[in-house]
This record gives C-alpha cells, structure tokens and sequence, in this order.
C-alpha cells in the first residue's frame, strides 16, 4: 500500500511539473511571436535577440531543476564540475550567440570564420534552442554536493 501511494504521488508530481513546462514552452512560444511581429514593425531586433538567447536557456534550467533538487536535499560541500560545464558550453554558447554576434560588426570574423554551411546551420532556431537548453541545462546539473569527512564541518 506504500508503495502504491509513493508511485501515485511521485506519478502526480511528475505529472504537474509536465503540464507546467508544456504551459511555459507555449507562452514563450506566444511571446517569440509577438516579438517577432514587434520587430517588424520597429525594425528593432533586439529583444527579439534577447529572448532567442534567453528563452532557451530558462527551459533549460527548468528541465534540470527535479535533479538539482535532489543534489539540494543531500548532505555535503557545494561543487561545480567546471570542466563538464566548459566541455560542453563552450561550443554550446558559441552556438547560442552565432546570431547576435552578426549584430555587433566588431565581433563579425568570430562567426565568419566559418563556412557558409556551418555558419547557416548554427543560426537556425531550432539548432540555436538545443544549444541554449544545452547551456541551462549544463548550468544546474554542473552543480553536485561532495561528502564530508568527519573531521571537517558542513558549510
């Protein structure tokens, strides 16, 4: 019987943050829309920019928030694998800011380097998503808890 109400609460749990992650996507979603449609209008791209390199990285954070909320409740000292994080941001966050880097006439020969394909292949939305997901992502689950010895206090 236990058991049956642990999976039943786990199960709803789940559930509830599923329906809250598909409600967030959809309103971004509106709002992507609506800031595309503003920026036609003003001709202005950049918070349309914005929101295409933030938006991504929220959910993200939000995919890997259950796993970092059980790194929480586990007993030890904070750490960040920052060779997991740069491993894997690096070409994530080069990929993310591929468009707005070709706003900034400064920063141009970072994304011209490339070739044509690969340069329109980053700047998709889709692959620009994925990697701003990646980025979120990567961000949290960077984050783990190492155990303590005895003789050592709990911060």
């Amino acid at each position: 019987m236990g058991k049956l109400r642990y999976s039943c609460k786990r199960f709803a749990y789940i559930f509830l943050y599923s329906i809250f992650l598909m409600v967030i996507l959809l309103q971004g979603e509106h709002y992507r829309f609506l800031l595309r449609r503003w920026t036609g209008r003003t001709f202005d791209p950049v918070l349309g920019l914005v929101f295409l390199v933030v938006f991504p990285v929220f959910l993200g954070l939000l995919l890997a928030l259950p796993k970092f909320l059980g790194v929480w409740r586990q007993q030890g000292r904070w750490r960040y694998d920052v060779v997991k994080f740069l491993a894997v941001g690096i070409p994530a966050f080069y990929i993310i800011l591929s468009v707005p880097i070709m706003w900034i006439p400064v920063l141009r020969p970072l994304v011209s380097i490339y070739p044509g394909y690969w340069r329109s292949l980053t700047m998709q939305a889709s692959v620009m998503n994925v990697a701003g997901i990646v980025i979120g992502y990567m961000s949290l689950s960077a984050l783990y808890k190492k155990a303590v010895n005895n003789n050592e206090s709990v911060e």
